[in-house]
């Protein structure tokens, strides 16, 4: 088993996992209901998973407040990074896959015109992942030459060698205390990874700007910037992956320091493994920065990599040169992380009744707890029997990717007997109903110098498609209809089957639970 695997090599089971999991994620496409959801909330065979920052956002903008799907889904999420580390990473992410396909393509592309111009004369290699690594690891002398065909994206100075090893935790806390003063879970309003995701299942938009971004940056100013340096999520994922048993072992004895690993990983060498291939610190790879990809351990010639158990990790006999933090950013870092609890136990107090403009799904909190608690997950869209629910766009400024209904196109009929199947789903609480509790979605009004049954003719359409006729929409005179506000439930089936256009009855939104 273990020679098949070195014939596949890591790299090659890793593209195979990643096209899986895509296959996973874009199965409600087909018609599956064994999946749901994205990465950031999902239930797989009704086993609710939820993203660790996800949570942590949902329960920083709701005043530490999540339900039950969401912890039980966060527990099993957080066990996984427990124990594989930073894996997901590697080889789960969509937008990460996507970002290691571009940045392959831009390699073998950059590989071709070097080959080109090798009959004008030797390249000289250039770039962040050129001299600067490997100089330290061959003090004495230069890379040597086939290292140098090695080196991803060389050739392209314009782009950066590294950011601040602190910068995605200043991110990471700086977004948390962000979510904390607005209440609205903000890296899932701009995160490429979701953003990426719900276009692709619930349709594309001017939020795939996002996402070019994104790959615009890894491919001309930072080599994997994103997922090195930026996404606060990997954060969090590499506070996790840091108690992880499963490590990139390295032994020493083995090593002849040529260098191959540090070219080959993708998560910037120089930090992931340079210290221990130079003989500092433990024998392994850097388990903060580190995503278990496997690329260091085919590319060692020597076999002097391999996934260890972090028990069996050779202990350090010289301290590293460039700890992860200094004493100053580990005090910032915490003290910005007590900012952030202090802030979102205050937030339920500091928040202000706000407008309600979308009419939501049934159950939804008030805005302001909504929005603060809705993942965007997309989960009560994938569930709603009669395709209802809608996602936000740009449109919806700071509530986008949030779960709304237009009712002219299509309304809810609250799935009848079975009680809402979007609130079922909702891992967050931000669509809440008590059983037997009466659903206050919005309210109808009836515009009556454009109804025409009040003009005159006869006309009973938005009073038979009301499922509560006869209370919520009555017949006065038995002709003209009039809504009582105290019963209706703003399901928008009248507006859905009006025979004018537009409308002449429309759903108001309601800024209500339930």
């Amino acid at each position: 088993m273990r020679g098949l695997r070195k014939r596949i090599g890591w790299r090659a089971l890793r593209l195979a996992t990643q096209a899986l999991f895509w296959a996973l994620f874009l199965a409600p496409l087909a018609g599956f209901p064994w999946f749901r959801g994205t990465y950031v909330a999902s239930r797989l065979a009704g086993i609710p998973l939820t993203d660790p920052y996800g949570a942590a956002q949902a329960a920083v903008a709701g005043g530490l407040r999540l339900a039950g799907a969401a912890l039980l889904g966060l527990g099993l999420v957080a066990l996984v990074y427990l124990l594989l580390g930073r894996a997901f990473c590697a080889w789960v992410c969509p937008l990460g896959s996507l970002l290691e396909l571009a940045d392959r393509a831009a390699e073998r592309f950059l590989s071709a015109r070097r080959a080109a111009r090798r009959g004008e004369g030797r390249l000289r290699p250039a770039g962040p992942l050129a001299r600067p690594a490997t100089d330290r690891l061959h003090p004495g002398g230069p890379l040597p030459p086939q290292a140098s065909d090695r080196l991803p994206l060389a050739g392209r100075p314009a782009r950066l060698a590294a950011l601040p090893r602190w910068t995605r935790w200043a991110i990471a806390i700086g977004v948390l205390l962000l979510t904390a003063l607005t209440g609205q879970a903000l890296f899932e309003w701009v995160s490429p990874q979701a953003n990426l995701m719900r276009s692709l299942l619930f349709g594309f938009g001017l939020q795939l700007l996002i996402v070019a971004a994104v790959v615009a940056f890894d491919l001309f100013v930072l080599r994997r910037g994103w997922c090195r340096s930026l996404c606060p999520a990997g954060a969090l994922y590499s506070l996790l992956g840091r108690f992880a048993p499963l490590r990139v072992g390295h032994d020493r004895s083995a090593c002849d320091r040529c260098g191959a690993c540090v070219q080959a990983c993708p998560w910037d060498g120089r930090e992931t493994l340079l210290e221990t291939v130079a003989g500092r610190g433990r024998a392994e790879a850097n388990p903060w920065t580190c995503a278990n990809c496997g690329d260091c351990i085919d590319a060692c010639p020597q076999g002097a990599l391999r996934f260890t158990p972090a028990w069996r990790v050779a202990p350090a006999e010289r301290p590293v040169l460039h700890p992860q933090f200094s004493r100053r950013q580990a005090i910032g870092l915490m003290g910005g992380a007590v900012a952030v609890a202090g802030l979102s136990v205050a937030r339920p107090m500091l928040a202000a009744p706000e407008e309600r403009r979308l009419l939501r799904p049934p159950g939804a909190l008030p805005e302001a707890a909504f929005v603060g608690l809705c993942l965007r997950c997309g989960q009560c869209a994938q569930a709603c029997p009669r395709a209802a629910i809608r996602l936000a766009g740009l449109a919806g400024g700071l509530g986008m990717g949030t779960p709304y209904i237009v009712p002219r196109r299509v309304a809810c009929d609250l799935c009848k007997e079975d009680g809402p199947a979007c609130v079922a789903v909702c891992p967050t609480g931000a669509l809440t109903l008590e059983p037997g509790a009466p659903v206050r979605m919005g309210v109808a009004e009836v515009d009556t110098e454009r109804c025409i049954a009040h003009m005159g003719a006869v006309c009973r359409t938005c009073f038979v498609a009301c499922p509560l006729q006869g209370t919520a929409l009555i017949l006065e005179g038995a002709l003209r209809p009039a809504v009582d506000p105290a019963v209706c439930t703003g399901c928008g089936l009248c507006e859905e089957h009006c025979i004018v256009e537009p409308a002449a009855i429309a759903i108001r939104p309601v800024n209500e639970h339930a």
